[in-house]
């Protein structure tokens, strides 16, 4: 970025509820809509004219097929106006799916052609992004984890907030924590059934917000578990890090995870994890 300074370009998620008038409108810019493929190239639009009006030499894209895409259409846009421009982005994702996505699997490879480096968060990143996308291990970097963990301001004791926190959440037992969103890949639902054959002893703190809530709802009514699961919704970090050092356990059961910020959160809270051995959660 010229002069060291760094822009945020985001777009409207399908749950966005942020208004653009809340953005910092010098630093942060909000393409006002979900990008679907008929405005795919509105939105490349949208990235080189910020690109141009802010002198923007790298863009950095937090890669998912799309995003990815959209940014090289607005490369090439540059290109034709002689605005070099490169772009470096950082893969979240191990692609284990994306042979049974044909329509990613080729946003996914036009877009990596035009990539002059990717920055992999696990090293089962960077073996998928070899195995399913080809692309050459000189132009990889080392695996930069996403994020930082300040351990000792997580570790920090909370025992006045964790009180307020049980008794607001009718907290009366040992319990058991799940933290992200409420998706499918999560495994989320396999820990509710798992659960059903301990809840007399423990409570399971679901904190978090997503599209699979609804489905996880049903499936607690189904099993009879509904005064023995709290959802929390989003709360503040001081709140998070309170309930894990209450914790007895945190649990990641997903169906496959790149790199996952809330196991080090736990780890830093002092909390025993159980998670899943896929991806980049596994041992190796």
């Amino acid at each position: 970025i010229a002069s060291n300074r760094v822009v945020l370009i985001t777009f409207r998620e399908t749950n966005e509820t942020l208004s653009s008038t809340q953005h910092n409108k010098e630093r942060i810019f909000l393409f006002n809509k979900i990008p679907l493929p008929e405005n795919f190239d509105e939105f490349s639009d949208f990235i080189a004219s910020i690109a141009i009006k802010h002198k923007i030499s790298v863009l950095h894209p937090q890669i998912k097929p799309f995003i990815l895409l959209c940014s090289v259409l607005a490369k090439l846009k540059l290109s034709a106006k002689n605005h070099d421009i490169m772009i470096v982005g950082t893969w979240h994702s191990n692609f284990s799916w994306i042979q049974q996505a044909p329509y990613h699997l080729a946003m996914a490879l036009i877009g990596i052609q035009h990539c002059d480096g990717i920055i992999p968060v696990s090293e089962n990143v960077t073996s998928s992004i070899k195995r399913y996308l080809d692309y050459p291990s000189s132009q990889i970097s080392h695996v930069i984890p996403p994020g930082g963990i300040d351990f000792e301001y997580i570790n920090e004791p909370r025992y006045e907030l964790l009180k307020e926190l049980k008794r607001k959440y009718s907290i009366d037992k040992k319990y058991i924590i799940f933290l992200g969103r409420l998706l499918y890949n999560k495994g989320i639902d396999t820990l509710i059934k798992a659960f059903k054959h301990i809840s007399t002893d423990f409570r399971l703190i679901i904190i978090g917000k997503g599209p699979f809530e609804g489905e996880l709802i049903k499936l607690i009514d189904t099993l009879e578990l509904k005064s023995k699961i709290i959802f929390t919704d989003f709360i503040t970090d001081d709140e998070v890090y309170a309930l894990l050092q209450g914790a007895e356990i945190y649990c990641l059961p997903s169906r496959w995870e790149s790199f996952s910020i809330s196991t080090l959160e736990a780890m830093g809270a002092g909390c025993p994890v159980i998670c899943s051995n896929v991806g980049g959660l596994g041992i190796w």
